[in-house]
């Protein structure tokens, strides 16, 4: 992981009748135990640090490094992908989940939607342009359920075609969620409209390659996800070229 996310939901949650006042209190008790942990705490947006100062074991923060290295000297980390697998394989993973969803009706249930409309957010959604795909496969929750101040998911997923792969693009409101994300300096870049950006290729010939471009600022974290068989530099170009599109719309 190059970064360290937390949502407010990680806070205890307290199960009893309590009043607002002393809901704060327990919520501001909590937020101070994290802090004197070194935690990223809700609502503290995202912040760019040394890879040192993240709270992640050695051996984690030693492979991090090794793999920064194979993304400069080879373009891609040669691993297996089971998620750059699951995008190229996407319609047998909807056969594989159609019982089950079938069943499902509630607007806070985790199904796949067909429609954009048909989910219900709790802020104004954009997604991606529909001129961006050559197919839209469908869209599902991303995030948390929330009932205040606004009813509705804090972040959703959409599946859809492009011209160079299966792609998913995930959005999460960290207004809504509480959310906030730590990034190591060494691996931030400025790529999506001079926001913090992390850009990550990995796979092999058997699973195929995910092409990941993962921007922040301080009201959404984006992911976007792009699957292909093959490596090229020119597939990671042009994810990252869509990622500033759907930024920017």
């Amino acid at each position: 992981m190059k970064k360290i996310i937390i949502a407010l939901s990680l806070i205890p949650v307290v199960t009893f009748a309590i009043t607002n006042d002393q809901k704060e209190t327990v919520v501001k008790a909590s937020i101070q135990a994290l802090k004197k942990q070194g935690l990223v705490t809700p609502d503290s947006g995202v912040q760019i640090v040394p890879r040192q100062d993240l709270t992640s074991p050695d051996w984690q923060k030693k492979k991090e490094i090794e793999q920064a290295h194979q993304l400069k000297t080879k373009g891609y980390i040669h691993e297996t992908s089971d998620r750059a697998y699951e995008l190229l394989h996407f319609k047998d993973v909807i056969k594989r989940n159609e019982a089950i969803e079938a069943k499902m009706h509630r607007p806070d249930e985790s199904h796949m939607r067909h429609n954009v409309a048909d989910m219900l957010m709790a802020y104004p959604y954009v997604g991606v342009p529909q001129s961006e795909m050559t197919e839209f496969i469908g869209i599902a929750p991303a995030g948390t359920y929330v009932k205040e101040p606004v009813i509705g998911w804090s972040g959703a997923v959409e599946f859809f075609k492009t011209k160079f792969g299966t792609c998913a693009y995930i959005e999460n409101n960290l207004h809504i969620s509480h959310g906030a994300a730590r990034v190591a300096e060494e691996d931030a870049t400025f790529d999506v409209n001079g926001k913090v950006t992390l850009v990550d290729v990995r796979g092999n010939e058997s699973s195929g390659f995910l092409y990941q471009v993962e921007w922040f600022d301080n009201h959404f974290i984006r992911t976007l996800e792009c699957a292909n068989e093959k490596y090229s530099p020119a597939i990671k170009k042009a994810t990252l070229e869509l990622a500033n599109r759907i930024d920017k719309a």
